[in-house]
């Protein structure tokens, strides 16, 4: 059976370990991404809402929309599709 000396266990468990924190950067920086394109979303939401929420009827009338449909989606959190 082989046995590892003091060097070569600190070694492995160096190597283990910093393989074990390299997984834990790349999670932490997959939900920092998906943090971000979500925050990206709601901004985009709210940003949207507040620009149908400011438009005359003429233009509301213009894509489709009655003042009614714009207040109702106005109205939504930003979190709400």
């Amino acid at each position: 059976m082989w046995s590892y000396t003091n060097t070569e266990q600190d070694w492995v468990e160096g190597r283990a370990t910093a393989a074990h924190g390299a997984t834990i950067g790349r999670q932490a920086a997959e939900i920092l991404l998906a943090l971000g394109g979500l925050f990206e979303l709601w901004s985009g939401r709210m940003e949207g809402r507040h620009e149908l929420n400011h438009l005359g009827t003429r233009d509301l009338r213009d894509i489709g929309l009655t003042r009614l449909d714009a207040l109702c989606e106005a109205d939504k959190p930003f979190w709400q599709a």
